[in-house]
């Protein structure tokens, strides 16, 4: 990769009324090298009856650069619908970060996640993983896991809706580092910024496969995934569960949405022959069948191979973007 010092950075963030919105953003750019490259892109689901956190000008004291896309939450679709809306906002900055409204980052995270990039063996590098966790009480973050294990995606299981189960576990040292991973995790991800419109999200998507189709389409579009070889990001503990459209949304309406994204999430496993899914498809660098013997996954068996579920490391594609 050609190396640009001080290359902007777009940061997508949908926030569907989130308290801490505004601290995320805040501590972002406190623990950035140079906030001045630091651009967000925000799709605000606000609440104008909520507390102050919430409201539609819950961003109007933080001294950053943004583009904000601002909606009622009962205008809302769903996460799917506001990342795609995050990611429009996007204007040619070399880098992107997709993160949740709830997160903390590592100090100086834009010079170390731009120099991971820069070493990975891709043309292509997207780092992407679950996160540790962290409290937020009374104004003050703290954070859970403190060491040095780094969280290592594994896939677990698939289920017919095409949620794959993919939790982190420690690091297991192995000597393999960088390490790819399979799955993409939507909590995270750090690429080129041509990613917000070659994988923009699928705005009909709901929830259960987002994350699925997500690595199916970066894949194809010549996009490599990597577990970062750092701890980069700590992302809010929810004991009792965050706020989501999906669970205040009418069941029968929620209902609708899952079949049709789970529809569109079986043609984009065949590969979309028909191109029904548009702009949301099969990227054009590599093929659908191509990602699931590399990933471990066979979509019609709804079952997932003894080594991913180990979590070993996948070695490079044996072909050429």
């Amino acid at each position: 990769m050609t190396r640009e010092p001080g290359a902007r950075i777009f940061v997508a963030i949908a926030s569907y009324r989130d308290a801490e919105l505004a601290i995320t953003i805040e501590r972002c750019l406190e623990r950035a090298s140079d906030p001045s490259r630091v651009t967000f892109g925000v799709c605000l689901q606000h609440d104008r009856t909520g507390p102050p956190e919430v409201r539609p000008d819950c961003l109007d004291g933080v001294e950053a650069t943004m583009r904000v896309s601002s909606h009622d939450w009962e205008e809302s679709r769903g996460g799917c619908w506001a990342r795609h809306i995050a990611q429009g906002l996007y204007e040619g900055e070399k880098y992107t970060m997709q993160i949740d409204s709830h997160m903390r980052l590592i100090d100086g995270w834009d010079v170390a996640l731009v120099e991971m990039m820069e070493t990975l063996p891709s043309t292509r590098p997207l780092i992407t993983g679950q996160c540790h966790l962290y409290d937020f009480e009374h104004g003050h973050d703290h954070y859970l896991n403190t060491t040095d294990e780094i969280p290592t995606t594994v896939a677990v299981e698939m289920k017919h809706d095409g949620w794959i189960h993919h939790p982190s576990v420690p690091y297991a040292v192995d000597g393999i580092r960088p390490r790819r991973t399979r799955i993409l995790s939507g909590m995270f991800v750090f690429t080129l910024g041509q990613w917000n419109v070659e994988v923009r999200q699928d705005p009909e998507h709901l929830y259960s496969g987002e994350e699925l189709a997500l690595s199916i389409r970066s894949f194809t579009w010549g996009y490599d995934l990597f577990n970062p070889d750092r701890n980069v990001a700590w992302h809010r503990h929810h004991p009792l569960g965050n706020v989501r459209y999906i669970g205040v949304a009418q069941p029968q309406h929620v209902k609708r949405r899952n079949q049709r994204a789970l529809k569109r999430l079986r043609m984009l496993e065949h590969g979309d022959p028909t191109r029904a899914l548009g702009p949301y498809g099969v990227g054009p660098h590599r093929s659908v069948d191509e990602y699931a013997r590399w990933a471990g996954f066979d979509f019609d068996r709804v079952t997932i191979d003894q080594a991913a579920q180990q979590g070993d490391t996948p070695g490079p594609p044996q072909f050429v973007c």
